[in-house]
């Protein structure tokens, strides 16, 4: 779930006897909740939908309803951050991107070649992937997204299937709510493995 409007709609069960009030609540860690909405139901309600705005933090979440002294049973989800980049005249449009954890990474290719991105150790001609994300070959108009869950530097490429110049970026997840000054963040280690969300080709 992206942070932004949201809708949440489902069947009430057994109908409003009365006229009530539907609270729609989240939080991190499935004690302490918080109401971000408040539905008004009226008697004989079968059904109940709401637009909300997501939870302002990010990482996993959980919504639930509560009506009363009764709850529906925790909705797990993951609020993230997008950031979009494209691939055009042979290079990626950041260099250097600064994310914060939870962040999904969208390339959008925008060359008439195919070309991959995928994670390297280094920036150097010589690097070897690592095997945290891989696109495969990214089509002209299509994309390929990748959620960033481990802090610390990441280095990329995008190579093509012709012989044009291998393009090379990176990205620097951080932490939520938290500066670091420059040169102290932490890093993938000399294998690059860390832990991330799956990948997305559309």
């Amino acid at each position: 779930m992206k942070l932004g409007a949201a809708t949440l709609s489902g069947r009430v069960s057994p109908k409003c006897r009365k006229p009530g009030k539907a609270r729609l609540q989240f939080s991190q860690d499935n004690k302490a909740f918080t109401t971000i909405r408040t539905v008004r139901l009226p008697n004989g309600a079968t059904r109940c939908s709401t637009t909300f705005t997501a939870p302002t933090v990010l990482g996993p979440v959980i919504l639930r309803t509560r009506l009363g002294s009764l709850s529906t049973k925790g909705l797990r989800l993951t609020v993230t951050e997008v950031v979009d980049l494209q691939i055009e005249s042979f290079a990626f449009s950041a260099k250097t991107l600064r994310v914060k954890r939870w962040t999904t990474v969208v390339w959008t290719k925008n060359e008439p070649v195919n070309r991959t991105v995928t994670a390297m150790d280094s920036l150097d001609l010589e690097g070897t992937p690592t095997g945290l994300f891989n696109s495969g070959p990214i089509a002209g108009g299509r994309t390929f997204r990748h959620p960033l869950v481990t802090l610390g530097m990441f280095f990329y490429e995008g190579t093509s299937d012709r012989p044009d110049p291998t393009v090379h970026a990176e990205v620097i997840v951080q932490k939520i709510g938290r500066k670091r000054s420059p040169g102290v963040l932490p890093r993938s280690d000399d294998r690059g493995r860390a832990r991330l969300g799956p990948d997305v080709n559309s």
